[in-house]
C-alpha cells in the first residue's frame, strides 16, 4: 500500500469516529500525494462540507468531478454543497446530471428534491421524492421530505394531484391519506375527504389528528346519517382514552363564590375569526373579575396577537411543550375552568384537554359540534343552536347562555352602498367546504327563480382553475350556467375583504355548516342573511345570530320557505334602502354589548363551577 492509500483509508478511519479536523487533514494529505486520485478530492470535500467550509468543498469536489465526471456520487454530494451555499440551479443541475448517470440513484434524487424545497418549488420537489419513495420506499427522510414539500404547495389542484399519487405509490400510508382527505376538503369536495380520512383513522386508529381532520369534514356532509357521526365520534373518543389518561385531581379548591381563573387554549389568537370574538369580550370578562389566562398552541403573531396580549393576565406560548408540560402548566397556573377554543380545527389540542388539567372544561366559540372528547364536561351555547332534543349528539354538556353566546368586536369599517341597484346579487364568501350538494340544489332553485341574478362567491381555493371549473359545473348541473356566477380569490386584507360586501344585495347560508364570522360580517356591512334553521347546532349559528340581532324575518324554517324568503327578498333597489336599519340593528343587538355578554357568561360557566362544586359535575353523576 502506498502513502496515498495509508492517508485515504486513515481519513475514512477518522471520519468513521466523527472525528471530522484530522479526516480532512488525512485526505488532503492523500490528495497531495495522488493529485489525479479524484476520490481524495471527494473526500476531502465531504469533511469540509462537514466543517461549515462550503465554498472549499465546492472546489475541491469540483476537482473530483473535473478527473471523474461520470461519478454520480461526485456529483449527488457537490449538489448537496450547493444547496448549502443557496445556488440552488447548479445544485439542480449536478443532482440532474448525476441522475442522467445513474437512475435510480436515491442520494441524488434526494438532494435534488432538498434543492428544490429550497428554491420554494414544492411542486417539483413534490413529484421528485414521490419517485423517490416509489424506488426507495425505506428511504428514511424521503417520506418527511415529501410531506414538507406537499404541504407547502399553494395551488389546490396541484396539490391534489400530488396527494392523488402520494396515495398510489403508498396505499397503506395512512398519513397518505391524511393528505389526500385535505386535499380534497380545500377544494370542497366532502365527501372524498371523508372517505380518505375514513381510511387515514382505518389505518392509524391512534392517530388523534386524522380522527379530527374526519369529524371536522364531516360537518359539511349535507346527508350524513346520524348514527355515522356518532361512530366517528365513539372512535376518537376510545383514541383518546388510548392516549390519555385524566389526571389525579392535584388541587380541590371547591368554593363557590371563589374568584374564578380561566384559561383559554387556542391557535386562533391572532388575525383570525376566532379572535373578532375575543377583542371586546375579553376585557369585559375581567372587568366583572375573572383572571384570564392564554396558551397559545400555534406560534403566529401579528397586529391582532399584540391587541389580545395585554387583555390576559398571563399568556403561554405551548407550541413547542408537549402536552404533558402544558398541562403541568395549568395545573400550576390553578386554572378553574379550561375552554378549548378549537375542537377539531387547526391548533387543536384535544389530548391535552384528554389529561384534564383543570377541574372544569368547557368547549366554545371555535368549533360548533361536539368535539368527542370525553374529559370535556360542557359547550357553551344557547337554545336556538343546541334545543334539549339535539343533545344526544353531543358528547358534552350543553352549558346554555341566556341571550347570545358569541359577542362580536366593531370592525371599523364604514356602511358601503350597494354597488349595483339594477342587478340582484346573491353571495357567500364561505370557504369552499361548506358548499355542500343540497346548498348548492338551493342555491340554484333561487337563480332560477331570480332571472338575471348572479351569485358570487368568495373562497381561497378559487385561486386554483379546478376549483373554479369544479364549482361551475355543480351549479350547471341545475341549470345555472358559469356567467351567473362570479368567484372570488382571498383578499390581501380585511379592509379589502370588507368592502366586497357592497357588491351583495343578500347574503346566503350554506347548509349543514353555517356561517358565523361571515354572517357577523355581513349583517354590520347592512346584507342581510337568509339561513335555514334546520338541523344540528353547527347548521343554527346564523340563525341565533338573526335572532338576537332582531332579524328572524331571515330565518327560514324549510327550503322551501327559504327560497320564497329569498325571491321575495330580491329587489335590488328595496335592499340598498334597508343596508342602514340591518346594520342598526345588529351594532345595537346583544350581540355587540360587551357588557351585557359578560354578565350573562359570569353567571352561566358560574352555574357549571358550582356543579362541580358540589359534585354534581362529576362523571357520572
Amino acid at each position: 500500500m502506498n502513502m496515498a492509500q495509508e492517508q485515504f483509508r486513515l481519513g475514512m478511519t477518522y471520519l468513521n469516529a466523527s472525528r471530522v479536523a484530522p479526516a480532512l487533514s488525512a485526505f488532503q494529505n492523500a490528495a497531495r500525494l495522488a493529485p489525479r486520485a479524484a476520490p481524495a478530492h471527494h473526500m476531502s470535500g465531504i469533511a469540509l462540507q462537514r466543517l461549515g467550509r462550503l465554498a472549499e468543498a465546492d472546489a475541491a469536489i469540483s476537482r473530483a468531478i473535473a478527473l471523474a465526471p461520470r461519478e454520480p456520487d461526485f456529483l449527488a454530494n457537490r449538489s448537496l454543497v450547493r444547496s448549502g451555499l443557496e445556488r440552488f440551479d447548479l445544485a439542480i443541475a449536478d443532482a440532474k446530471a448525476a441522475l442522467g448517470i445513474a437512475p435510480e440513484h436515491v442520494g441524488a434524487r434526494c438532494n435534488l428534491g432538498l434543492a428544490e424545497i429550497a428554491k420554494k418549488d414544492y411542486v417539483a420537489a413534490t413529484w421528485t421524492f414521490l419517485r423517490l419513495l416509489e424506488t426507495a420506499p425505506e428511504f428514511a427522510s424521503g417520506r418527511e421530505n415529501l410531506l414538507l414539500a406537499l404541504r407547502n404547495i399553494d395551488d389546490p389542484t396541484q396539490a391534489l394531484e400530488a396527494a392523488e399519487a402520494f396515495v398510489s405509490v403508498a396505499p397503506s400510508d395512512g398519513t397518505a391519506w391524511t393528505e389526500l382527505g385535505e386535499a380534497h376538503h380545500a377544494l370542497g369536495n366532502q365527501q372524498d375527504a371523508v372517505a380518505a380520512f375514513r381510511n387515514a383513522t382505518r389505518l392509524m386508529p391512534d392517530d388523534l389528528d386524522a380522527h379530527s381532520l374526519l369529524l371536522f369534514a364531516m360537518n359539511a356532509i349535507s346527508d350524513l346519517d346520524s348514527a355515522v357521526t356518532g361512530s366517528a365520534l365513539t372512535a376518537f373518543g376510545d383514541a383518546i382514552r388510548r392516549a390519555a389518561v385524566p389526571r389525579a385531581k392535584s388541587r380541590d379548591v371547591r368554593v363557590a363564590d371563589k374568584q374564578l381563573r380561566l384559561g383559554f387554549v387556542s391557535g386562533d389568537l391572532r388575525e383570525h375569526s376566532v379572535s373578532h370574538f375575543l377583542l371586546t369580550a375579553l376585557p369585559a370578562l375581567r372587568a366583572r373579575g375573572f383572571e384570564l389566562v392564554a396558551y397559545q398552541p400555534r406560534p403566529k403573531i401579528g397586529a391582532v396577537t399584540e391587541r389580545l396580549r395585554p387583555m390576559f393576565d398571563a399568556w403561554h406560548d405551548i407550541s413547542e411543550v408537549s402536552d404533558e408540560a402544558a398541562a403541568d402548566l395549568i395545573e400550576s397556573d390553578a386554572i378553574d375552568i379550561l375552554f378549548d377554543l378549537a375542537g377539531h380545527t387547526a391548533g387543536r389540542r384535544q389530548r391535552l384537554f384528554g389529561l384534564k388539567p383543570a377541574p372544569v372544561s368547557i368547549a366554545w366559540l371555535g368549533y360548533s359540534a361536539s368535539t368527542g372528547n370525553p374529559s370535556i364536561d360542557y359547550i357553551l351555547c344557547n337554545h336556538r343552536v343546541l334545543p334539549p332534543a339535539a343533545e344526544g349528539a353531543f358528547t358534552e354538556r350543553p352549558l346554555r347562555m341566556a341571550g347570545s353566546y358569541l359577542c362580536f368586536s366593531p370592525m371599523g369599517a364604514e356602511l358601503a352602498a350597494l354597488e349595483n341597484t339594477e342587478r340582484m346579487m346573491f353571495g357567500s364568501f364561505n370557504t369552499l367546504n361548506k358548499l355542500s350538494d343540497r346548498t348548492v340544489a338551493l342555491w340554484s332553485r333561487i337563480l332560477q327563480a331570480v332571472p338575471d341574478s348572479g351569485l358570487t362567491l368568495k373562497a381561497r381555493a378559487f385561486s386554483g382553475d379546478e376549483a373554479r371549473s369544479s364549482t361551475a359545473g355543480r351549479f350547471a348541473r341545475h341549470g345555472i350556467s358559469p356567467d351567473r356566477l362570479t368567484m372570488i380569490e382571498r383578499s390581501p386584507d380585511r379592509s379589502s375583504h370588507l368592502a366586497l360586501y357592497s357588491r351583495l344585495g343578500m347574503a346566503l347560508d350554506p347548509w349543514p355548516y353555517s356561517g358565523t364570522t361571515t354572517t357577523m360580517e355581513a349583517l354590520s356591512m347592512g346584507v342581510p342573511v337568509l339561513t335555514l334553521n334546520e338541523g344540528p347546532f353547527i347548521s343554527r349559528v346564523s340563525a341565533s345570530l338573526l335572532e338576537q340581532a332582531g332579524l328572524s324575518e331571515w330565518i327560514a324554517a324549510n327550503e322551501d320557505e327559504y327560497v320564497a324568503k329569498a325571491i321575495a327578498a330580491a329587489n335590488p333597489e328595496k335592499l340598498a334602502q334597508h343596508r342602514s336599519s340591518i346594520r342598526n340593528s345588529v351594532i345595537q343587538s346583544r350581540l355587540y354589548d360587551a357588557a351585557a355578554f359578560a354578565a350573562d357568561f359570569d353567571a352561566t360557566v358560574r352555574q357549571a363551577w358550582r356543579r362541580w362544586c358540589t359534585g354534581a359535575g362529576e362523571p357520572g353523576s
